[in-house]
């Protein structure tokens, strides 16, 4: 290659190595500064996809473990209050007994039913009282249901569903109204004279529509029968819907989601009794007559067994919730590993490599500035010429 005035491939080739040198030293700058060797999807697009993958799934599972640790924390206080109700049958079985004996006469008999009943008026406080979050554990659901509903807001005008929340006071007393030029349906309970606007729509034939008064504590459900075109005023109870307290207690259910999806083997269902002294046969119990305390103590065996029973589940319902919380625990540190191998940075690589590049970097520079003297050089030859 001769010796040119005109042209320096020196240079040029100084250069190129000079630009790669600090295009790697910066690539292992960022991968340092951010301690991710995937921070955009040029350097590994598949590992960035995955490893997004596994990040979505590390969060789902946190949101697991929390809600495991929540559910045996509910159920531990479940257990607790089954406890002392266990113990409080204890004490009213021994006065039961004591009572039956022929030495005690009806005025200490008098005596031990005073504190015989205040133990069951106890162990409904108990039951009535225990709570997690704001929801009751053992004294059971009060169902509240539609009762009467107004002509002008039936199925005939694509009113389908009404469910209707247990926190709503079963005196409550609905009133629909909906706007067609807004397309706003306003449900006011007249009880409480709070209100909720919801924008809704026709749904398409075939389907339906949810819409959630949340704050009410009522969803309407709406067919393509709903004419969304058409005023509703409220002009007396035709537009109205009231609700009323069914006369049964269903047992507080909770389910529980300790996995990433929604199928059937990441939810954990636990059912809590209904224990109070009704549901337990304990009502008319009593140990002021020697005889009814007899009765009592049959009584009371049955709603010891019913607490047993009732502790029993909860205790494998325990069990298998921790269970599930360390197998969550698990697949979260496994599944932690496999996303830093993916997308993590080795900071100890990385240092390694900058260190080199700098190297080059302070090298390549100093070779550009003598390939770039290399024409004057020339140039000073061709003077003394």
């Amino acid at each position: 290659m001769p010796i040119s005035i005109v042209s320096n491939s020196s240079s040029a080739i100084a250069q190129r190595n000079l630009t790669s040198a600090n295009s790697e030293a910066q690539r292992s700058i960022s991968k340092i500064s951010s301690g991710q060797r995937v921070f955009n999807a040029k350097e590994d697009a598949a590992a960035l996809s995955i490893g997004s993958g596994l990040q979505v799934d590390s969060a789902s599972l946190r949101a697991a473990s929390i809600n495991a640790s929540s559910g045996v924390s509910l159920m531990q206080i479940a257990d607790g209050a089954l406890s002392q109700i266990s113990e409080i049958l204890t004490r009213m079985d021994t006065l039961a007994v004591q009572s039956q004996s022929g030495q005690i006469t009806n005025t200490e008999r008098a005596y031990l039913d005073e504190e015989f009943q205040n133990l069951k008026s106890e162990l409904d406080r108990i039951a009535t009282t225990t709570e997690f979050n704001g929801s009751k554990l053992l004294g059971g659901v009060n169902s509240v249901e539609l009762n009467n509903l107004g002509a002008n807001i039936d199925s005939d005008d694509g009113f389908v569903g009404f469910q209707i929340q247990d926190f709503v006071n079963p005196a409550s007393v609905f009133q629909v109204e909906y706007n067609s030029a807004a397309g706003v349906m306003t449900l006011t309970n007249q009880t409480t004279s709070e209100a909720q606007s919801i924008a809704v729509q026709t749904p398409t034939v075939g389907r339906l529509n949810e819409y959630n008064f949340q704050s009410l504590g009522v969803t309407l459900t709406l067919n393509s029968d709903f004419d969304s075109a058409t005023d509703i005023v409220h002009a007396g109870a035709g537009e109205e819907f009231d609700v009323s307290l069914s006369a049964s207690v269903t047992a507080s259910t909770y389910e529980f989601q300790i996995g990433r999806t929604t199928a059937a083997e990441d939810r954990v269902l636990v059912s809590l009794p209904v224990i109070n002294v009704d549901q337990m046969g304990l009502t008319l119990s009593n140990v002021a007559v020697q005889s009814d305390a007899g009765f009592a103590v049959d009584a009371i065996k049955n709603a010891l067994d019913i607490v047993v029973s009732a502790r029993s589940n909860l205790g494998a319902s325990i069990n298998r919730m921790e269970v599930a919380s360390r197998n969550i625990q698990l697949s979260l540190e496994n599944t932690e590993s496999a996303r830093s191998a993916l997308l993590d940075a080795d900071i100890a690589a990385e240092i390694t490599n900058v260190t080199a590049k700098q190297v080059l970097l302070e090298a390549g520079t100093d070779m550009l500035n003598r390939a770039n003297q290399t024409p004057r050089i020339l140039l000073d030859l061709v003077r003394g010429a």
